[in-house]
């Protein structure tokens, strides 16, 4: 039952509402083609001046948390743009069941963006392979290490985010809405201090300490999914105190 629970949130629901705002998806892709656009034009300007270093493809991924929130808070908004939230409170499941069921499902969506991304990567190294002079193919081993070490981390607090941007979601129902903007300010700053301060050192050691990096990721680990799972239980008590 819990996993036919999880395959129906995979599914894209749809209402008549939904329908009327079709529109807005047809915007999300005009803003990644610009997006590709623009990258290419960098990578291509960089090529030819023989700048590149192929392995900066991958700070892109320093954004991924922000696409996580948005994924992980849309799963929970759609409930209520779709005027289904009393439906889905009435199914005959545990409050945290219905939590954890939506956060597999933005999990999954969220690999998925992450192996997009990482495709993305590889037709921008081919690209820039194939007008760099300065650039081989062997390249092509410390590159892919590169991407996968900044998806490591990605994985590893991949699951804090996404409790994250459903706690935001599931906040905005409630009668403490107001704390929604704050919380935003709050991140916005954080990741801001942290990419700042620290971005260009993770990015070091992510690209000369290939095998120290999974262990060090390991423990990281931990404490993101205990951080995750206070989230979880904490979202499922606001859902059972009946605040929305």
């Amino acid at each position: 039952m819990f996993w036919n629970l999880v395959k129906h949130e995979l599914k894209h629901r749809s209402s008549e509402k939904d329908k009327n705002s079709s529109h807005k998806r047809y915007i999300k892709y005009i803003y990644l083609v610009v997006f590709l656009v623009i990258a290419f034009v960098f990578i291509t300007k960089l090529a030819l001046a023989g700048e590149l270093d192929p392995t900066q493809i991958w700070n892109v991924l320093y954004g991924l948390p922000f696409a996580l929130i948005g994924i992980s808070r849309a799963i929970i908004k759609r409930e209520q743009r779709c005027n289904t939230v009393g439906w889905w409170l009435s199914l005959p499941f545990r409050r945290q069941t219905l939590i954890w069921a939506k956060f597999l499902a933005a999990m999954w969506r969220s690999i998925l963006t992450y192996l997009i991304i990482f495709v993305l990567g590889l037709v921008g190294f081919f690209y820039a392979l194939l007008i760099d002079p300065k650039l081989q193919l062997h390249d092509i081993g410390n590159f892919l290490l590169t991407g996968a070490n900044v998806g490591l981390i990605m994985i590893v607090i991949g699951p804090l985010v996404i409790a994250l941007g459903m706690f935001i979601g599931i906040l905005a129902l409630t009668e403490y809405r107001y704390l929604v903007s704050l919380f935003w300010i709050g991140f916005w700053v954080v990741w801001a201090l942290v990419i700042s301060s620290y971005a260009e050192v993770i990015f070091h050691f992510i690209k000369h300490q290939y095998a120290a990096f999974p262990g060090v990721s390991f423990i990281a680990w931990l404490p993101c999914w205990i951080i995750t799972y206070i989230l979880i239980v904490f979202m499922s008590v606001l859902l059972e105190r009946k605040l929305v």
